[in-house]
């Protein structure tokens, strides 16, 4: 017999802290939990002592901390407003100013910046409606919640700028639904962004790389010019030097998430579109080089037609003019001036020329 000793090594999984009042929602957040928990994510729930608490604070401040430990944020909405927190005395303080548990959870996870969904019952939802026709007032009856402060505290959720997306629900199958899509978005946004990232990681490798020959090859035209080469034959060097930088730099710049945009907007290729934005000054040339059919005129401007699809000229110019930044930040860094390639003979030619057959086209 042999004795193995193997070390268990957990996976990190996102921490969810589930907020709601407890009675009457005992048994929806018994569902959530084992949803969260099916899902790959641990639940936070204070009532399985999921919560440590911190014998120098009250329950309820430990509560909080706890919020501002976790990864999401899930708060559910019931007919209950919920008791005070603990720094406030309950008894003889006006309504207007009462907070509850609940609603200081829910402010500890929008100053920790973390998302947070939030699910309200169709009554409760539809009473707010109403709580918000008539100015807010708390002197109107609202049979569908016990305060009519958790009515004041939704409409305030529901003002916050972002990070508040608010879901009526009946049963617990709206919100698991709801929620397994809006995931299942995140885990897509997140890898998006990380293609994103190695794309801009390449790019930087590239540019190193084309410093480090652009050095080389200038040192190569200074060394020349020592040995008494006619003038002209040094100034043709250093253009031919500048022409193949302006093109490893294009070809670089294809994979920029901007070229991407721009290639699937008007149907051309990353070269000949990042090709074009090079070769031109005005945002209206470019798009005619990359085949623009015509211009329409919509509420908020003109929009360019680049067949069945179409782009705002304010969008489009937008994109242009950040390539554009870009490339002759990349060029200046390399000790090639755009501008002065542009009034060379033949550039315009040269260039598209060059990169439409590179990019399969025509």
């Amino acid at each position: 017999m042999f004795a193995v000793n193997a070390t268990i090594h957990l996976m990190a999984r996102p921490r969810v802290f589930l907020s709601s009042t407890y009675y009457g929602l005992e048994h929806l957040r018994d569902l959530l939990g084992d949803f969260i928990e099916k899902f790959g994510f641990e639940t936070v729930r204070f009532e399985l002592g999921q919560v440590p608490y911190d014998h120098q604070q009250t329950l309820d401040e430990s509560c909080y901390d706890e919020v501002g430990r976790c990864d999401i944020f899930i708060l559910v909405i019931g007919h209950r407003y919920g008791s005070a927190a603990s720094d406030q005395a309950e008894d003889g303080l006006p309504r207007e100013t009462f907070e509850s548990v609940t609603k200081r959870e829910y402010k500890r996870a929008v100053s920790a910046d973390i998302p947070i969904y939030v699910f309200v019952e169709k009554p409760v939802l539809e009473a707010c409606r109403t709580f918000e026709a008539n100015d807010g007032s708390l002197e109107v009856k609202y049979p569908q919640v016990d305060d009519p402060q958790l009515l004041r505290f939704l409409a305030e959720i529901k003002a916050e700028p972002c990070n508040n997306p608010i879901q009526s629900f009946e049963h617990f199958n709206d919100i698991g639904k709801w929620l397994r899509e809006q995931w299942a978005g995140l885990f897509q946004s997140m890898l998006a962004s990380r293609r994103q990232d190695k794309t801009l990681a390449d790019m930087a490798s590239q540019l190193s790389q084309l410093q480090a020959v652009t050095s080389t090859l200038k040192a190569y035209t200074e060394k020349l010019a020592e040995v008494q080469l006619e003038p002209a034959t040094v100034t043709a060097l250093r253009d031919d030097e500048a022409w193949r930088v302006l093109r490893s730099v294009v070809q670089m710049l294809a994979m920029h998430p901007a070229v991407e945009r721009l290639a699937e907007l008007t149907g051309r290729s990353r070269l000949v579109a990042v090709s074009a934005v090079a070769a031109f000054e005005g945002e209206r040339e470019v798009a005619m080089h990359l085949g623009m059919s015509g211009v329409r005129q919509v509420p908020k401007g003109q929009a360019y037609e680049f067949g069945h699809r179409m782009i705002s000229a304010r969008t489009f110019k937008s994109i242009c003019d950040n390539l554009r930044a870009d490339l002759h930040m990349q060029l200046s860094d390399l000790g090639v001036d755009l501008d002065a390639l542009r009034r060379s003979p033949g550039f315009k030619a040269a260039l598209l020329g060059s990169h439409r057959t590179a990019g399969g086209e025509e």
